[in-house]
């Protein structure tokens, strides 16, 4: 045999080898029709979902259900194994209401269908970030047999959480965390999923006087030996004495959330087995008694980041914290702390967010601080440090968000700037406030350097003149926080065009001038817009209606039309609203009281419509955006 003919003989064989293979595969894909039965029952479960955007569109009898959106099958056998519903969906809309709108028109809700049964092989169903108006979840979830990934967190579920759960031993990951909407105790059968690695039936907060889950105590979890991630915040725990002894025999713990948890203090043990652990949060836990953080914290080698948040923990800041030489995130705000910052804090290079805001903390802050070399995100608010911003804060490379503010600061607002205006610094800045700090001086065009600040806080200084042009020019800016200062002219002349911008608080200052509606039509973003204790004059025609949505309005001491303005019939969700001192004259409208009695508070003074914020302008939200 010659070579020639050798070498067509083997290409006449790849060929061959080819098409074989090819049209195996295309057989195979031909013939992977979903079961008959399956199809059947994710119909059924469509017909019980409410599904107000259409989005199960694709599910329809005359298709193969493994091609519907979300269903995903065996590749061989054809049976369902996973369902993906979930509406945790990041909408990028311009603003908190049009975000709310949107995801309310894409959630599911309705009911279970029992028909899941008929899903033999389902594995993973996830059903999170829908509304369920508060159903229980039904017991027969536990009857699931196959199922290893579980996600109804922030789904509307409520009620008693089903011990049924406890019978779905192959369990790898269970969410339920809510929205305050569980009530009763955790069930003890949840210690029979000996596999979980991933456990999650915290609550994101609680409006309720008491927490309404709690536990008798957490034996149950010691048979959770391969739990790697565990949530249970906002949960009573009070009563569950051996928390700190089952929980510290879970070798393979990674994350441990117990916000907001009553715990019991009393027989602590000096040294615990987290040899693993690297996120504890023990935010608000009245577990610090005698205000002082528990010795074992410190001993935690592997510790990534420690949140300690809201605990009257008093005194110098812990020397042991810096024993944590892995720690990246350290979050001490919000207690009694009352010392200066330590030089060691300054050596941890690895930190890349440090918050310190809401202590006592006192004296400088040193030039030391540019060795915080991987800080991302910096809070020192609300503290009493007085003299100046160290220069050195300019060499901070990889810093995105500072917070400052001083209890006496001896510099101006332009030599802050200034420190901040590196190029490095300034071209990826989003986030910048400086308040309550006695800055004076004047806001000067050096701010255009900051070309991607995102929230600009100035709140309760004394900075004064007019805004500077080349702040209308901040194209990315969303929250603008200048209330309380001695500024000037018209703001609305500069930041006409900003049409992200969503926070605008400037109360208290000296603006003046006439705000017409070509001042605001571009600011189609805005949702809070708090002004009050200005002398501007807002001139719009009688039938304006605003092409923006607000939540809250304060205009006090404006100048308005004596007419009861009309627009705000057109502000659909409007839940705060201050129009006192405003010139109005007018009697309140009928359709005012049948479209925003839920808003508003009396009495009425003169006519005038009064609203408390509940102290919002001093609310910390407005100082870290």
């Amino acid at each position: 045999m010659t070579a020639s003919t050798s070498t067509l003989i083997f290409i006449f064989l790849c060929c061959f080898c080819f098409l074989t293979f090819h049209v195996c595969i295309c057989i195979g894909t031909t013939n992977l029709l979903c079961i008959a039965s399956e199809q059947e029952a994710l119909l059924q479960f469509k017909k019980t979902l409410t599904d107000p955007s259409n989005r199960l569109r694709s599910w329809s009898g005359n298709s193969d259900c493994c091609t519907w959106d979300g269903v995903v099958c065996n590749n061989t056998a054809g049976h369902v194994l996973e369902l993906h519903l979930t509406t945790c969906t990041s909408f990028k809309l311009p603003n908190y209401i049009e975000r709310e709108e949107a995801y309310e028109r894409y959630r599911f809700g309705g009911e279970i269908n029992p028909s899941l049964l008929e899903l033999k092989h389902l594995n993973h169903l996830d059903l999170s970030c829908n509304d369920f108006g508060g159903m229980p979840i039904p017991n027969f979830i536990g009857s699931l047999k196959s199922l290893t990934y579980l996600n109804l967190s922030a789904a509307g579920f409520g009620g008693e959480i089903p011990h049924q759960l406890g019978n779905l031993s192959n369990f790898l990951y269970l969410d339920l965390r809510t929205t305050d909407n569980f009530s009763g105790r955790i069930p003890c059968e949840i210690g029979n999923l000996t596999s979980l690695i991933h456990l999650d039936i915290g609550q994101y907060y609680s409006l309720r006087d008491e927490l309404s889950l709690s536990v008798e105590n957490l034996h149950w979890l010691s048979s959770l030996s391969f739990i790697e991630y565990l949530d249970l915040s906002f949960i009573n725990l009070s009563q569950a004495s051996d928390w700190p002894w089952v929980t510290h025999k879970l070798s393979a713990l990674k994350e441990l959330h117990l916000s907001c948890c009553p715990l019991h203090y009393h027989n602590q043990p000096s040294v615990v087995n987290f040899s693993y652990l690297a996120i504890l949060d023990l935010d608000q836990t009245n577990y610090f008694q005698a205000s002082f953080v528990p010795n074992w914290i410190f001993g935690l080698s592997e510790l990534i980041s420690l949140r300690i948040r809201f605990n009257n923990s008093q005194g110098p800041i812990p020397d042991a914290i810096q024993n944590l030489t892995l720690l990246e995130h350290l979050d001490l705000s919000f207690n009694l702390f009352n010392s200066s910052i330590p030089n060691w804090l300054y050596s941890h290079s690895h930190l890349k967010s440090l918050s310190l805001a809401d202590n006592n903390l006192h004296g400088t802050i040193s030039n030391e601080i540019a060795k915080l070399t991987s800080i991302v995100s910096l809070d020192l608010t609300s503290n009493q440090f007085e003299g100046k911003v160290p220069t050195s804060l300019g060499y901070l490379y990889n810093l995105r968000e500072i917070y400052l503010s001083f209890k006496k600061c001896t510099q101006n607002i332009s030599a802050i700037l200034k420190i901040l205006s590196t190029r490095c610094i300034s071209l990826q800045l989003e986030m910048l406030g400086i308040s309550d700090s006695q800055l004076s001086g004047h806001l000067t065009d050096q701010i255009r350097v900051f070309k991607n600040l995102v929230g600009f806080s100035l709140i309760n200084n004394s900075i004064q003149g007019t805004l500077p042009k080349s702040l209308g020019k901040l194209s990315s800016l969303r929250y603008l926080l200048i209330g309380a200062n001695q500024f000037q002219g018209n703001p609305f002349e500069i930041i006409a065009q900003l049409s992200k911008m969503e926070f605008l608080l400037m109360y208290s200052n000296q603006f003046q001038g006439a705000v017409t509606e070509a001042h605001i039509a571009n600011l189609t973003s805005l949702t809070y817009l708090i002004g009050g204790e200005n002398q501007l004059t807002l001139k719009v025609n009688s039938n304006w209606s605003p092409s923006f949505q607000l939540l809250s309005l304060d205009l006090s001491s404006w100048q308005l039309d004596p007419k009861f303005p009309s627009w705000i019939k057109s502000q659909k969700y409007l839940q705060d609203l201050v129009i006192s001192n405003a010139g109005i004259s007018d009697l309140i409208p009928n359709w005012f009281w049948s479209s925003y009695s839920h808003a508003y508070d009396q009495p009425f003074l003169q006519s005038t419509l009064r609203r408390s914020f509940h102290n919002f302008k001093e609310s910390n939200q407005l100082y870290h955006y």
